[in-house]
């Protein structure tokens, strides 16, 4: 997994699972689906990993004690508990726990795509030079065939599939674009 554009999703419905995939599959994201504790309490390959978009409640063990064990186990990555209880102690105790973000279902794209964009520039500053995605400015040419883009700087959050486009994330935006790759150069 080096591409660092890997978001693993944990949850016990799956039919969450399969809108989630999908929905990162459009944003430019690959995707990593559990639908249970134990499928996932196997799992121990976090490189290329953006973040965990993880249920608080998955039936036997909660999420929140999922995050627990990936702590315990110096696993350093941003989770984003995911659930449908908009209890205030629940959303207490999951922000005690630490995640990184927290969203009750049904969430709107713009917000997970937001609380993907910071996931991934916190594992940027993690990582490094080792970093999960590129910073990128728009070229020239790219500033030239696209006036009505403002900001020009950003990161890559994806490939498209058979061409020489790249989908891009510009700082203030809240969902990426396509571009081709002679339209950006290296930050």
């Amino acid at each position: 997994m080096q591409s660092r554009n890997l978001v693993i999703v944990v949850d016990n419905d799956d039919t969450v699972l399969k809108s989630v995939e999908r929905l990162l599959w459009s944003l430019g994201y690959a995707s990593m689906l559990f639908s249970s504790t134990e499928a996932f309490a196997n799992h121990n390959d976090f490189d290329g990993v953006v973040c965990v978009l993880l249920d608080i409640d998955l039936g036997d063990v909660s999420g929140i004690e999922l995050s627990h064990r990936l702590k315990a186990a110096n696993i350093s990555v941003p989770v984003i508990y995911m659930t449908e209880n908009d209890d205030p102690a629940v959303g207490k105790a999951a922000l005690q726990s630490g995640c990184f973000a927290y969203l009750i279902k049904p969430f709107s794209v713009a917000s997970l795509v937001e609380k993907l964009r910071r996931a991934r520039m916190s594992t940027v500053k993690r990582y490094g030079d080792k970093k999960p995605s590129k910073l990128i400015r728009l070229s020239a040419l790219g500033k030239e065939r696209n006036p009505r883009i403002k900001t020009h700087t950003g990161i890559i959050v994806g490939n498209t599939r058979g061409s020489d486009a790249v989908r891009i994330l510009l700082d203030g935006h809240k969902l990426p674009i396509t571009l081709h790759k002679s339209y950006i150069e290296p930050q």
